[in-house]
């Protein structure tokens, strides 16, 4: 039979279950709702650019295509960091269920710890991911203006009636283009929120299994 535990403890415990399942929820609702395919605000703060390229000399020629290739580099860093951060966050959260599941005895302290450790881990993944997302949007905004600038934009300039890259459309309202962003955070990024609220009610709220003593 497991030990009494004393009303304030227990009203203690059921306060701190409660408020990390409402933050599971919080987390779980600001990743549906967050517009993941917005540019972020510093890029809305640049300067637009305008889709006619610029008379360069050789030596400045060599400087734009070293840029739009830092650029693209930068880009392809950020979205391989992306998906590796997200790889080892679903590997860690799955291997935190997978422990607690296999242990013999059943600690409420435990469920506690694991529960709040799934979410710390979720804030700062989400930090990171907002950070990928700022960092892969500014790369964009000037890779746009460098294209712009060489003509890779402009129909006729290398190809017959065609761009290189098609210029982005203009949004309505402010006349700027309107950078698309990148859909492919919304899918990561949800599956993972849902992954840590999964977990975070396991902790919480599985039924104990009769083999399993309490503590």
């Amino acid at each position: 039979m497991p030990p009494q535990i004393p009303g304030w403890a227990l009203a203690a415990l059921r306060l701190v279950a409660a408020a990390l399942a409402i933050t599971a929820v919080w987390l779980l609702r600001y990743a549906h709702y967050h517009r993941w395919e917005d540019p972020p605000e510093m890029v809305a703060m640049r300067p637009d650019w305008a889709n006619r390229p610029v008379k360069l000399d050789h030596d400045r020629i060599d400087v734009v295509t070293k840029l739009i290739a830092e650029d693209r580099q930068e880009i392809r860093f950020y979205q391989d960091k992306l998906f590796t951060i997200s790889f080892f966050f679903t590997a860690g959260v799955l291997g935190i269920a997978g422990f607690w599941l296999k242990l013999e005895n059943d600690n409420v302290w435990l469920r506690l710890g694991l529960a709040a450790l799934c979410l710390v881990f979720c804030g700062y993944y989400f930090r990171f991911v907002r950070f990928a997302n700022e960092a892969i949007a500014i790369n964009d905004h000037d890779l746009i203006g460098l294209q712009f600038a060489v003509g890779l934009a402009q129909p006729g300039e290398y190809l017959e009636e065609r761009a290189i890259y098609p210029e982005p459309a203009q949004d309505p309202e402010t006349g700027r283009h309107r950078l698309t962003g990148h859909p492919h955070f919304r899918p990561l990024v949800m599956f993972n929120s849902w992954l840590v609220a999964g977990a975070v009610f396991l902790f919480l709220f599985l039924p104990l299994g009769e083999g399993r003593r309490h503590e």
